[in-house]
């Protein structure tokens, strides 16, 4: 393989797969994706407003939905979040929230994402997201 090669697939591997783990996040999105060790960028459901945005295309309906994490019983260590999708004519529109944390310290994330079908095998998304982090206790 001669250094043309390898520059270009070093090249393809910092422009395509690096920006794939962007759409892991710190905060849980529902039971199944909890259930399934947060492996959920294939799932088809309301919580890929979280996960990967382009599931939201294959909404029926519009839905609504709560979580709460409470790890290790620690209220200091809960993810309280919801989703809320909406399919409309040219694709479908997904709102979702998530609080990690306490008064000294939280981590707030809050997302508008679009989906749109485009053919019977290929969906995109795309997600805005404004991201707030809180940390007291005389560290202001």
């Amino acid at each position: 393989m001669n250094n043309r090669v390898k520059i270009s697939l070093i090249f393809a591997y910092w422009l395509f797969a690096l920006p794939l783990w962007a759409q892991n996040s710190n905060h849980i999105f529902g039971a199944r994706s909890a259930a399934m060790g947060d492996a959920s960028v294939v799932l088809n459901d309301l919580w890929a407003s979280a996960h990967n945005q382009a599931g939201l295309a294959s909404l029926q309906s519009m839905e609504l939905g709560i979580s709460f994490q409470n790890a290790y019983f620690i209220p200091e260590n809960s993810t309280h979040s919801f989703a809320l999708g909406v399919p409309v004519d040219f694709g479908a529109f997904g709102l979702s929230y998530a609080h990690y944390g306490y008064s000294v310290y939280n981590q707030n994330k809050i997302g508008l994402a679009y989906a749109r079908s485009l053919g019977n095998y290929l969906r995109a998304g795309i997600q805005l997201d404004y991201l707030y982090t809180h940390i007291g206790g005389g560290f202001e």
